[in-house]
């Protein structure tokens, strides 16, 4: 869901009491480690990814994890001078994807929008003729869409930041004798060399995957890339889709009706928004539980979310 952005780096920060916001303390200021080494480790907890290498606990010396990578925006670590955790949450926490498709993220097992097809609705687009060549899939992931658009005869373009989900995708496309789709590790948010080239961009859960002040650089880019007239199709997680008190590295930033047409109508000229689903195989997340959505006849979570229509201005 989402595979478009580094995010913001990491910014300063103070700490202040078990919460630490802006200031003037650098995060590789504050040492990544628990005092307190093992002793509070619990049985059956998945590991959270935060930096590379590191062992760090949380206030009320609650499970240690491991920090996988420095380019992790939200981070916990542990005040110096005190025998706790500090807790560092940015504004732009994002989740790391490359690990989630390598299978040591977040989730147990494989992504759960990794679903073998595309998304029901865009796939219903696709069949109504709603689709035209040249296509940018905006945040492709491994790609069943890009490879079933590619499959009935349309080019593609597949974006996506992360290099585990590009490979993925570029030997299926290599697997199923497909040589009208071709797959690009960059930044969806800032990406350039195909100006007016799109005719369809379509984002298949991207848009709410994004750092919230990244939505704006992503928008400003695939406007950018789309031929003039071009459709644009965004499906994204409504409000209300994930428990409001979700940890928010793994939370997709949901949006309301309104939230959506604001930031899309910048760039874009929105024909509909309309209710729809995402269909996910059901999330293994350790200590959260689902809220009770419906499920379709193959056993996958329905979640409530939008189904955006707009065009490129001619």
């Amino acid at each position: 869901m989402y595979r478009g952005s580094a995010g913001p780096t990491a910014r300063s920060i103070t700490r202040s009491g078990d919460w630490a916001r802006d200031g003037q303390t650098n995060v590789d200021d504050i040492t990544l480690a628990c005092p307190r080494d093992n002793r509070s480790a619990k049985p059956g907890i998945t590991p959270r990814v935060f930096s590379r290498g590191q062992r760090i606990c949380e206030p009320g010396n609650e499970p240690v994890h491991t920090w996988d990578g420095p380019d992790r925006v939200g981070c916990r670590a542990v005040n110096k001078s005190a025998d706790r955790a500090v807790v560092v949450r940015m504004a732009s926490e994002v989740m790391n994807w490359d690990s989630a498709y390598r299978e040591e993220g977040d989730f147990v097992g494989p992504p759960p929008w990794n679903i073998g097809e595309p998304q029901p609705e865009l796939a219903a687009l696709i069949r109504a003729g709603k689709f035209r060549s040249a296509v940018l899939d905006a945040g492709c992931g491994t790609a069943e869409l890009s490879l079933a658009l590619a499959a009935d005869g349309y080019t593609v373009v597949g974006i996506d930041l992360t290099p585990t989900a590009i490979a993925a995708a570029t030997v299926a496309a290599k697997d199923r004798g497909l040589s009208n789709t071709r797959f690009v590790q960059n930044d969806i948010t800032s990406f350039t060399g195909f100006d007016g080239t799109f005719n369809t961009v379509v984002d298949s859960t991207l848009f709410h995957s994004l750092p919230v002040e990244g939505r704006d650089g992503y928008l400003r880019s695939v406007h950018r890339a789309a031929a003039p007239g071009a459709s644009y199709f965004v499906l994204v997680f409504a409000k209300g889709a994930f428990p409001p008190d979700m940890d928010t590295l793994t939370k997709p930033n949901e949006v309301t009706e309104d939230e959506l047409r604001e930031a899309v109508s910048k760039y874009w000229t929105i024909d509909e928004i309309r209710p729809a689903f995402i269909h996910a195989n059901v999330p293994q997340i350790p200590g959260v539980s689902m809220p009770s959505h419906d499920f379709d006849e193959k056993g996958r979570i329905m979640f409530p979310a939008y189904l955006l229509a707009a065009h490129k201005a001619d």
